[in-house]
């Protein structure tokens, strides 16, 4: 008797859970994918603290809020009641939103099945983010040493190609004109004289004392065949001028002895004039925005000439005029050294330049041969 009544006391105090149960909806979820059911709780397990989604990252759009679902209550500690009310969870505790669909309330479910899962794919998203930073910037590094590399390419590529090989331009210069190799024959007086013979000193003073300022002008032309070695031509009139003066003594003296020794003291002036085309042909030997060197023959061609001569002595002065003095064609070798500067599109550059007569002027055993030291301005106007 106490047994059947210990069980129906059991039995009326289980009506009111099995009466709720049966009054509750039924609703039939659908079964999310790829998620395992929840493992039956232990008989008398702490209650799971409830788990926060983790936060979305920064990037994305944040996810639906997912509702927070309170922990199954633990049964009673019995071995009276069957195993589907124990593994049944209270329905009062889980309040049903009728406004989600049974899809969309599996996957608040799956995502608090799977806890550990979430928090490790939020991990991934954010290294994978970093990640995606880091090389993106190191792109932009790629890119912008790229955009260098393009930017200094294509220039060389222009500067080799567009590189300026032919120079037009008009030149001046100041020249100072000089001889040597002579001392104008005046060594030579009485050399074929019979009777007598004739000394002279001071003839080198004539020679020493003689200089004179002319001036060049013209038109150049260079042609460049790469940026160290080019030739440089010139097509010029050249104005030379020099004069110089000395006192000479002359002795004489016999072949007979009878006779006295003469000595007379002369003063000797001498002038010369030429107008010249002069035609240099120069190999030059550049260093790009240094200097430039250059040397080669020099042809010129005398189209006037005219010299003067005063002697004078004790009692009187004679002049002496003489055309045409100078042989046309003289060879001469010139020598150069310069710089060059850009202006804007345009280039001038400034040299010293040097002439080493090759021929001597005239046919005369004692003809002088020319020198000359220039100072020469051109500008490349093309």
């Amino acid at each position: 008797m106490k047994r059947i009544g210990f069980s129906l006391l059991l039995l009326f105090m289980a009506l009111p859970s099995m009466a709720q149960q049966a009054a509750a909806p039924t609703q039939t979820a659908a079964p999310a994918p790829a998620v395992a059911p929840a493992p039956a709780p232990a008989p008398a397990p702490a209650p799971a603290p409830a788990v926060a989604p983790a936060p979305a990252p920064a990037p994305e759009a944040a996810p639906a809020p997912v509702a927070e679902v309170a922990p199954a209550p633990a049964p009673a500690d019995s071995g009276a009641f069957p195993a589907e009310f124990s593994a049944t969870p209270d329905s009062a505790a889980t309040p049903v939103d009728s406004s989600v669909a049974p899809a969309d309330s599996a996957a608040p479910a799956a995502a608090v099945a799977a806890p550990a899962d979430t928090v490790k794919a939020d991990t991934v998203k954010k290294d994978t983010v970093v990640v995606a930073k880091v090389d993106s910037s190191a792109v932009k590094a790629d890119s912008s040493a790229a955009k260098q590399d393009s930017a200094f390419t294509p220039a060389e590529q222009k500067t080799t190609a567009s590189r300026k090989r032919f120079f037009l331009g008009v030149f001046g210069a100041v020249t100072y004109n000089d001889f040597y190799d002579s001392k104008l024959g005046l060594s030579n007086f009485g050399k074929h004289a019979s009777g007598y013979s004739i000394e002279t000193s001071g003839q080198d003073d004539l020679m020493g004392n003689y200089w004179g300022v002319g001036a060049n002008a013209g038109l150049g032309a260079m042609f460049m065949f790469t940026e160290m070695f080019g030739i440089h031509g010139e097509l010029g009139v050249a104005y030379r001028e020099g004069k110089g003066e000395s006192d000479v003594t002359v002795t004489l003296t016999w072949d007979d002895k009878t006779k006295m020794r003469e000595r007379a003291s002369l003063g000797i002036e001498y002038s010369l004039r030429q107008v010249n085309m002069d035609i240099p042909v120069l190999f030059r030997f550049a260093l790009p925005n240094i200097m430039y060197a250059e040397a080669g023959p020099m042809l010129s061609l005398s189209f006037y000439s005219r010299d003067k001569s005063y002697v004078s002595d004790d009692e009187s002065k004679h002049k002496y005029r003489e055309e045409d003095v100078c042989n046309f064609a003289e060879f001469d070798m010139a020598f150069g050294l310069g710089a060059t500067r850009r202006i804007g599109s345009k280039y001038i550059e400034a040299g010293l330049r040097f002439v080493l007569g090759l021929t001597p002027l005239n046919d005369a055993d004692d003809a002088p041969k020319t020198w000359q030291g220039q100072f020469n301005m051109t500008f490349w106007f093309l």
